[in-house]
């Protein structure tokens, strides 16, 4: 996988937090970490909650990062369930 598509400063940030949790699987939790350590610029490379069900959407960007962090750190980052947005569920609204 090519890295030219990450930004040198998030990889940064990156090996930085797996430093620290070397055994941490949560997507989530990494891409906060992220999120409050680059500048605007980089945090607009990620994808935002889905505006009704406030859940995650993964965009091909975070799909790169979570490559790069199986390639190099041997971690499967994971989003969990409950975390995701799913367009075959109906809004709770709706049921």
């Amino acid at each position: 996988m090519k890295t030219d598509k990450i930004d040198e400063q998030i990889i940064r940030e990156i090996n930085n937090y797996f430093s620290y949790f070397k055994n941490e699987s949560s997507w989530l939790k990494l891409k906060k970490y992220i999120l409050k350590s680059v500048n605007s610029d980089l945090r607009k490379k990620f994808s935002k909650r889905h505006h009704n069900t406030k859940k995650q959407i993964l965009n091909q960007f975070e799909k790169d990062i979570i490559e790069y962090c199986k390639i190099n750190f041997n971690v499967i980052l994971e989003l969990k369930e409950d975390e995701k947005h799913s367009n075959t569920k109906k809004p709770i609204w709706e049921r």
